[in-house]
């Protein structure tokens, strides 16, 4: 599922809202069958795992960056690494135990750490909030890669920045002041006549 960002969609209520910071009033969010008001919200979290559009890192090396909670062995961290194409720079900069700072890595770089540490993390959802809104094309690409190969067999819920990254998705939905104003596959949407939401959307969008 797609949420495409417009001004007042609601798209940070909706993320507020599977993370229970914000307690909906009325109905139910359920993933596999569970009402998520029951579970626990620690648990809850273990299970949701989440990439922001600003790179979210802590004071720290490279290592407990990737690998926060320390549950993952130094051959995990270095293939996440490998995997997201950063390890030589990493290695150049002093290897995983090297004190992370601002000027060590690019927006880009922190960014795919972020995606690093995100595939070690065991949640069965991945939630991306415009990950690729600050990252250069060749970032966005190879980020999109790795979303596809490592995250096939997890739900990926994504907010979308770039039109061009959600057309594989299984289902879009368009939201508008907080309620879904069109629903359905990519290329049903992109097939109305006449044009609806989405399909203005990516209009515009490849224009840009």
């Amino acid at each position: 599922m797609v949420f495409n960002k417009s001004l007042h969609s609601g798209k940070s209520s909706v993320i507020s809202a599977l993370f229970r910071i914000l307690h909906i009033s009325e109905g139910n969010i359920i993933i596999d069958g569970v009402d998520i008001s029951d579970i626990p919200q620690e648990i809850l979290y273990t299970r949701l795992v989440c990439v922001t559009q600003t790179p979210y890192l802590i004071q720290g090396t490279v290592r407990e960056n990737v690998d926060p909670f320390g549950t993952s062995s130094d051959e995990q961290v270095n293939q996440v690494l490998k995997e997201v194409t950063l390890w030589d720079t990493v290695v150049a900069r002093g290897g995983i135990e090297v004190q992370l700072s601002d000027e060590l890595f690019s927006v880009g770089q922190k960014q795919l750490l972020c995606l690093a540490r995100a595939m070690l993390r065991p949640g069965s959802i991945l939630l991306l909030d415009e990950v690729s809104s600050s990252v250069d094309l060749h970032t966005n690409k190879l980020m999109q890669s790795i979303i596809r190969k490592h995250f096939a067999t997890r739900t990926v819920i994504t907010i979308a920045h770039q039109i061009f990254t959600i057309l594989d998705a299984d289902r879009v939905a368009v939201i508008s002041n907080g309620e879904i104003v069109e629903e359905g596959q990519p290329t049903e949407l992109f097939e109305r006549d006449p044009p609806g939401p989405f399909r203005i959307l990516a209009a515009a969008n490849m224009k840009l």
